[in-house]
């Protein structure tokens, strides 16, 4: 039996460090809605990506737990495959829309929401706007905290969310059940 050096003392450290470290940086379980939703581009600008809900971050650490469905490069006039949502209403809480035009950088665009006139913050936006469009209230458990979380999320069933043009940097957001 050999005897263990400082240098593989080390190595040991490091390797058990490396593997405490990928364990606290898991995602827990993710829980499905039956809310399918889809993206139809007519806003006259090609997306880089479409990105819809949030993830919950464990407080003094690397875990999360990701709600968000994100859609890939969808031109003008493109319609995407419908996509599951997962978290109830985390899951819709926020929506991100990237786009490029030539000779500039991505940018995120603002997006408006027919029958919402002030925004203070997006995510209570959103939520109102969810509810106005139908939406059903939520509510789950943080899976860290345990405590619960409500929120509306749209009811079972497939969405389109159709963005129109409103001028170079914003789109105009509709939520169409199909």
């Amino acid at each position: 039996m050999g005897r263990i050096t400082p240098m593989k003392a080390i190595q040991c450290c490091f390797v058990i460090a490396a593997i405490m470290f990928a364990a606290s940086c898991t995602t827990t379980a993710k829980r499905d809605d039956l809310v399918f939703i889809r993206i139809s581009n007519q806003s006259g600008v090609d997306f880089t990506s479409v990105a819809l809900g949030t993830r919950i971050i464990k407080a003094n650490s690397y875990s999360n737990t990701d709600y968000t469905t994100n859609f890939k490069s969808i031109n003008v006039s493109e319609v995407t495959e419908y996509q599951s949502t997962r978290g109830g209403h985390n899951g819709l809480k926020f929506v991100r829309v990237h786009s490029k035009i030539p000779g500039q950088k991505r940018r995120q665009l603002r997006i408006e929401m027919s029958g919402i006139s002030e925004r203070k913050k997006w995510s209570p936006v959103m939520q109102e706007f969810l509810r106005v469009n139908g939406g059903v209230k939520s509510t789950f458990k943080n899976p860290y905290t345990g405590r619960d979380v409500s929120g509306y999320t749209l009811p079972p069933g497939r969405y389109t969310y159709l963005f129109t043009p409103v001028s170079e940097d914003s789109v105009q957001l509709q939520i169409m059940r199909d």
